[in-house]
């Protein structure tokens, strides 16, 4: 096996694998616990399932369901399907399906800017289906904040937004961060300090009730 640093459950062929290797270990927290089982089991039943044909994905399934006592559904013999969105308003599920994130909104996805959906037009439909969204930027610019400006003010006139941003450099540009400051529902905070921190992150973090994703 690799040389190097892990992050895995050890199980016994890993063991067996590292036996006449120095290495070192912890004992795993028990409010981590269910965290570091879920993840190993899902790279296991990922690797098992890549592996099998359409009909033995079912077989494997519904003796995992047994197993379990949690039963995936899935359709006819070969159809397992997702849900997409859920409301009681048909026209606001309708919005919600028509401005749903290209990209997973359970998964990481890498933009490469070579082709599908820009990051742009990504963040456009992350603001449209949150339910409340935190920015942490370094430098505001009122040529990127025009982009997504107009979803922005629609989102904040029911909806939390909350934004960090820098002095730093003087890079941000003072008519972006007023607009924004402008805006209902929003609350900014500047770091000043540009002799430590230094601040230079560049997250979107969007929360939707039915849970937490990243951008």
């Amino acid at each position: 096996m690799d040389l190097g640093l892990y992050e895995k459950l050890l199980d016994s062929e890993l063991k067996n694998q590292i036996s006449e290797l120095h290495n070192a270990t912890r004992k795993v927290d028990s409010s981590e616990t269910a965290r570091v089982l879920a993840t190993a089991y899902y790279k296991i039943l990922r690797k098992i399932l890549s592996e099998k044909k359409d009909e033995e994905k079912i077989e494997f399934v519904e003796k995992l369901n047994k197993e379990i006592g949690n039963e995936i559904l899935f359709e006819g013999e070969k159809n397992f399907l997702e849900i997409l969105a859920v409301h009681d308003d048909e026209d606001v599920l309708k919005k919600l399906i028509r401005d749903r994130p290209k990209t997973s909104i359970s998964s990481s996805t890498l933009f490469t800017g070579y082709n599908g959906p820009t990051l742009e037009s990504e963040l456009r439909r992350e603001i449209r289906t949150a339910d409340r969204i935190d920015f942490i930027v370094s430098f505001i610019k009122y040529s990127g904040l025009v982009l997504i400006y107009d979803d922005l003010a629609e989102f904040t006139r029911t909806k939390k937004l909350r934004i960090i941003t820098t002095s730093y450099m003087g890079a941000s540009d003072y008519k972006a961060i007023l607009r924004l400051s402008q805006l209902p529902n929003t609350e900014i905070k500047i770091s000043y300090d540009t002799n430590r921190t230094r601040l230079h992150a560049k997250a979107y973090y969007f929360e939707r009730n039915i849970g937490v994703f990243c951008q």
